[in-house]
């Protein structure tokens, strides 16, 4: 014999009793959906009529309906402005900053597109122009909040002129 659920009176086939019995969508399927539908909608226009807010809800294994709870701290949309040039960044509105860059003079000061108000880290690396390898290096950099200077230096600690370099930073 079918039975109904404790909460939502939504009707359940016995896989004994009504095995023989033709599969009815309506019984077990529409009329299930249109008493979930009709319950959800009381249970929260109760929650938004007491104050407590319209928050999501499931219905889980037991049949119980259940609050989605998203309510997570200090939890904000995340944006960005950006400047996506050559020589350009991504800030977030949580203050988190990425840069890049190509430079061609690798041993004067160079101004960031915009400047870090804490502090960053900067990875570089150089290209050979005559036989177009990019090669991953040592580089020293003097860094400022808003400017930067890159030295590439060889295996001794000796200066190798200008290379061109491709760069990247993250900071705040």
């Amino acid at each position: 014999m079918s039975t109904t659920t404790s909460n939502f009176n939504l009707f359940k086939y016995d896989t004994t009793a009504d095995a023989q019995t033709a599969f009815s969508i309506t019984n077990a399927l529409n009329n299930n959906w249109d008493k979930l539908d009709s319950n959800c909608v009381r249970r929260l226009s109760t929650s938004a009529a007491t104050g407590s807010g319209v928050r999501p809800v499931y219905v889980d294994a037991s049949g119980q309906v259940q609050t989605i709870n998203y309510d997570l701290p200090n939890t904000q949309p995340l944006t960005a402005t950006t400047s996506l040039s050559e020589n350009g960044y991504i800030k977030f509105s949580n203050s988190i900053l990425i840069q890049w860059g190509l430079i061609s003079e690798t041993n004067s000061v160079k101004d960031l597109p915009t400047s870090y108000t804490v502090n960053y880290v900067m990875v570089a690396t150089y290209h050979s122009s005559a036989k177009n390898y990019v090669f991953t290096t040592f580089i020293d950099a003097e860094k400022t909040m808003s400017n930067y200077r890159l030295i590439q230096r060889t295996a001794s600690g000796k200066s190798t002129g200008d290379v061109y370099c491709n760069w990247i930073s993250i900071g705040y």
